[in-house]
């Protein structure tokens, strides 16, 4: 296998490509339902019992408030509590992500945190934009090119794959080095699209 790049050429037995946003232009022959969407992060110093936010006290969580809407976060590591809604932002690509954050996303955000960790509404101190790379199941791909037994793709490479990073990237590992994967990949296979989109 080799890849051309400005930096030079690589060769390797194998090849994974998870390249996350880009993944609709670089696999674009695949011709998958890849969409890209604009998910926002927000970092907020507690405004009172900061101690409850500490990892020691706050679980990660992701917590469903309706069918199809949920919001997660971290505990506050020195940074501030992280808080993010789940699947839920306008189609983008890595060209033309809006990085900044309105006072309207501020305000939904402080609005969700308001409701369920009031404590947390504190100042903000940070917002980042990121990049969901879905499919219309909201699943992963993870399975063999077609052209080539010798290349995976992998879509779980942005925002919302970086969560399952430990799992995917060993199950990843197995597949170029061709050891049994310890967890079923049929739910990420690409025949599930042979259908069409």
């Amino acid at each position: 296998m080799e890849v051309v790049t400005d930096a030079g050429t690589l060769r390797a037995g194998h090849l994974v490509l998870a390249v996350g946003p880009w993944a609709p232009e670089i696999v674009g022959e695949l011709a998958l339902p890849f969409v890209v969407q604009r998910n926002l992060l927000f970092w907020f110093t507690p405004v009172a019992h900061p101690e409850h936010f500490g990892p020691g006290a706050l679980p990660v969580f992701i917590h469903e408030t309706a069918p199809g809407e949920a919001w997660y976060g971290f505990p506050d590591v020195g940074d501030g509590v992280k808080v993010a809604r789940h699947h839920h932002g306008e189609t983008t690509t890595p060209a033309a992500l809006r990085r900044t954050v309105t006072d309207a996303e501020l305000t939904t955000m402080r609005s969700i945190l308001r409701a369920h960790m009031p404590d947390a509404d504190g100042p903000l101190r940070e917002t980042a934009a990121c990049m969901y790379t879905t499919v219309p199941d909201d699943h992963f791909v993870i399975d063999t090119h077609p052209a080539s037994r010798a290349v995976t793709v992998a879509s779980p490479c942005s925002g919302h794959g970086f969560k399952f990073a430990s799992a995917i990237g060993e199950g990843l590992a197995d597949m170029a080095t061709g050891r049994p994967v310890a967890f079923d990949r049929s739910l990420f296979a690409l025949a599930r699209f042979a259908a069409g989109p």
